[in-house]
């Protein structure tokens, strides 16, 4: 199923699945590392998206992708301090995510292989 994921190609990357699955790990990263109060969220939900996304990742980089070469840019938990939410310190937030370094990569990669880029932040 993943590999026909992969087929669906759109120009406009806010409708391409490769950057729709790259904000989404995004966001789940912010949810899995940066929140104080796990309870917050339903944490079974979000570790089996994230291990779903692992799972494509692992079947596009064996098959149609190869990793990037770098990181892409890491999202910040300083822009959501005025939302209310008790989140970790930007500090430790950063240091949670290079455990994820060579996902983030594998991302990247399949970003650019459907000839896209990163996704900016939206203020």
């Amino acid at each position: 199923m993943f590999q026909l994921l992969h087929y669906y190609h759109s120009r406009n990357p806010e409708e391409a699945s490769a950057v729709g699955v790259a904000v989404l790990d995004d966001l789940l990263s912010l949810l899995h590392f940066g929140l104080k109060d796990k309870g917050a969220v339903n944490v079974i939900l979000v570790q089996a998206t994230r291990s779903s996304i692992e799972t494509y990742l692992d079947t596009l980089t064996s098959v149609f992708i190869h990793s990037s070469e770098k990181e892409p840019n890491r999202p910040s938990i300083k822009r959501l301090d005025d939302s209310g939410i008790p989140f970790v310190s930007e500090d430790v937030f950063q240091r949670e995510l290079d455990v994820i370094s060579k996902r983030r990569m594998q991302l990247l990669g399949a970003v650019n292989s459907d000839n896209h880029d990163w996704p900016k932040a939206k203020d």
